[in-house]
């Protein structure tokens, strides 16, 4: 039976809707418990639509927006897990990818790193290389992010960039 809709321009209409809200959310001051589980729900479903409605492009971003996501819900495994995917799937697609793709994919690495570092603070036998090592990743993929966001051709996607570049200097791995 066909549905009462076109179901591709569903996908899509989804997968731009959640995609906003997932970002929308993460730019919030703070998120009690159920608005956190709503933006995770969310930047899985925007994925799963641009599965179904985009391209391979579409699909990078939402990995990129799911680990950062992933991140600052203190899902630091499964945030390292979805930057890594990205950046599978970014050396497949190269010079497909806008200049702030990669200066985005930098930043989730540098936020799932930190969280990675975070949860390792707060065991109670704290493994200090893992944590050094940890922390030394997320100052890494900060910097990069940094020096990639800098180099973005396109003056509004640059301030785009740094405007959320900037919020993650609240974390406490990027704190001297």
């Amino acid at each position: 039976m066909n549905p009462p809709f076109d179901v591709a321009q569903a996908h899509r209409w989804f997968a731009i809707e959640w995609n906003n809200a997932t970002w929308d959310a993460l730019e919030a001051e703070s998120l009690d418990a159920t608005q956190q589980a709503d933006a995770l729900h969310r930047a899985h479903a925007s994925v799963a639509h641009w599965r179904e409605a985009g391209n391979d492009v579409n699909w990078f971003r939402g990995l990129c927006m799911v680990s950062t996501t992933e991140a600052a819900l203190g899902a630091a495994g499964s945030a390292i897990r979805f930057a890594l995917s990205a950046e599978t799937l970014a050396a497949k697609l190269g010079a497909e990818l806008a200049d702030w793709d990669l200066a985005f994919l930098a930043e989730a690495h540098s936020r799932a790193a930190a969280a990675a570092w975070e949860e390792e603070q707060a065991r109670t036998q704290v493994d200090t290389e893992r944590a050094a090592a940890l922390l030394s990743e997320a100052r890494q993929q900060r910097e990069r992010a940094r020096q990639l966001g800098e180099a973005i051709a396109e003056e509004e996607d640059r301030k785009m960039f740094q405007q959320w570049f900037e919020r993650g200097a609240s974390i406490a791995a990027f704190q001297s």
